[in-house]
């Protein structure tokens, strides 16, 4: 029952990892400085769940309870998405039913991120702009709005969209072999291809747009983001 437990846990996880890039893709999430662990992209209500960021844009109390009526439906729906019996990684089966999967929660990070980012006032927006560019990384590419305000190219787009892709591909394929290693060997694996996919990403801004990324950011913001990582179970 623990290994049980324990397999349906690590989908989960598995869910908010892989949707988080083509969530902010869809919608608009981040860039900057990369996310310490992985490639684990945050959507603006995430943040906006976070004090030191309620206090920096100085969110309403009802933008607040949005943004955690926000986290909490897309929670709820990654638990619910779990299977069962806590497969579902591994096999064809497994695969197409963790791309149904990510597909599904990309669709909702996006509507519920858009509904959020309805709310905000334009200078909360610039500044949330800026606190998603500086702990998302890379990623921050894939951000329409970011993309907007850097003036990506299509032919820009196209290349940021094939690297993703790439990426994903490549974690999908180590994913298949995770259950053999250990903890600290797949935290490393994670760590080299998110190191991968932020150098691609990065490679394809011309240096007038990479010196623009920087500025957006605007002034460095201490975030502890330890009350959005999923709770360690026994």
């Amino acid at each position: 029952m623990l290994r049980i437990k324990q397999l349906s846990l690590a989908f989960v996880g598995l869910l908010s990892c892989m949707s988080s890039v083509d969530v902010a893709y869809a919608q608009g999430g981040g860039g900057g400085r990369g996310p310490g662990r992985g490639q684990q992209t945050r959507t603006r209500f995430e943040l906006a769940t976070l004090p030191e960021v309620q206090s920096e844009l100085k969110l309403t109390e009802e933008q607040k309870k949005l943004a955690s009526e926000q986290l909490a439906k897309l929670r709820e729906k990654q638990a619910a998405m779990a299977p069962a019996g806590g497969g579902g990684g591994g096999g064809a089966g497994g695969g197409a039913a963790m791309q149904a999967a990510r597909a599904e929660m990309q669709k909702m990070g996006a509507e519920l991120d858009a509904t959020f980012s309805a709310k905000l006032d334009d200078a909360q927006k610039t500044r949330m702009h800026g606190l998603i560019a500086q702990v998302n990384g890379a990623a921050a590419l894939m951000d329409t709005a970011i993309a907007k305000a850097l003036e990506i190219t299509d032919e820009q787009t196209a290349k940021l969209k094939a690297a993703n892709e790439a990426n994903q591909a490549a974690r999908r394929e180590a994913m298949q072999g995770a259950q053999n290693l250990s903890q600290e060997e797949r935290a490393a694996a994670n760590t080299k291809l998110a190191a991968e996919l932020s150098k691609s990403l990065l490679a394809v801004l011309t240096e007038a747009q990479a010196k623009k990324l920087e500025t957006l950011k605007g002034a460095a913001l201490t975030i502890d983001m330890a009350p959005l990582r999923p709770a360690r179970r026994q």
